[in-house]
């Protein structure tokens, strides 16, 4: 039985899937399986990862498309490691990550938590635990108890964006201790957020997360949501909602002017086509 499973979930992702399976071939820690989940790509991911299905560790599973949270939830169930790594197959991990993770399990937790390189157009810039305040969790940078995963029942299948901070959410109202890595453990290539169909994924789940974790949420984070939601739903055109959600975010936070005058222009919808542009780039 392996230490460590790596789920790779992918969707038509055929020219950088090579890279995110090589960098777990190229590891110096050799105790790993690597799940492949298929959520119904019609490129070709399935002849990409044939030539490397000859390493038993390898296993390749296809689904109909399903999304990435339960491509996610599949591979677990298929998974035989005690501890969990999910990577995007348009990230990388780096050599020594999993023998850094590794390491780490014979400490008494259940989350490991490492570093980030994040690579965009303007260049790229490491973030570390302890370094940086409130640091994201992304795949490649966390390592996770396949027992805690279970007890959590995995991600929200409803979620299309923002499944890991849900995920995490969770986490800590169970009081998961985290256990710090000082290196990098994934080389992230971060996407500009664009088109409409991105937007409306992340407005609709946020608003599930807001309804999900009302009563747990803290009431800086619901007034980041809502004025996530109320700025979004200007760009839609759809008012009644803008004012519904920018008028919760100022009463959660009554001092910041800022969503005040994002209130004030939802009232205008001449001043909103001004300020929020409803063309979003696909």
């Amino acid at each position: 039985m392996p230490l460590i499973s790596v789920i790779i979930p992918t969707y038509n992702r055929v020219q950088s899937l090579s890279s995110a399976i090589q960098s777990v071939l190229k590891q110096t820690f050799e105790d790993w399986e690597l799940i492949i989940v298929d959520d119904g790509s019609v490129d070709f991911t399935a002849e990409v990862v044939s030539q490397y299905l000859t390493d038993s560790r390898i296993s390749y599973f296809f689904q109909e498309n399903s999304g990435v949270s339960a491509a996610r939830n599949f591979g677990v169930k298929m998974a035989i490691g005690e501890w969990l790594i999910f990577l995007d197959s348009d990230d990388t991990l780096t050599l020594n990550s999993l023998t850094a993770f590794a390491e780490a399990t014979i400490h008494d937790i259940h989350l490991i938590v490492g570093g980030i390189n994040v690579i965009s157009n303007s260049g790229s810039m490491e973030r570390l635990p302890g370094k940086v305040k409130n640091l994201a969790k992304i795949p490649g940078a966390f390592c996770l108890k396949k027992t805690s995963f279970n007890i959590l029942n995995g991600y929200d299948e409803d979620l299309s964006f923002g499944e890991n901070t849900e995920l995490f959410h969770r986490m800590r109202l169970i009081n998961s201790e985290e256990f710090p890595l000082e290196i990098v453990t994934v080389n992230y290539h971060k996407h500009e957020l664009g088109g409409s169909r991105n937007l409306k994924n992340m407005t609709n789940s946020n608003i599930r997360i807001l309804e999900k974790h009302r009563n747990t949420l803290s009431n800086n984070m619901k007034h980041v949501y809502h004025q996530i939601i109320g700025v979004n739903q200007m760009r839609f055109r759809n008012y009644k909602e803008a004012r519904a959600n920018l008028w919760q975010a100022f009463l959660l936070k009554p001092y910041k002017v800022s969503t005040l005058f994002r209130f004030f222009i939802s009232l205008f919808p001449f001043l909103t086509t001004l300020f929020y542009s409803s063309e979003v780039d696909c």
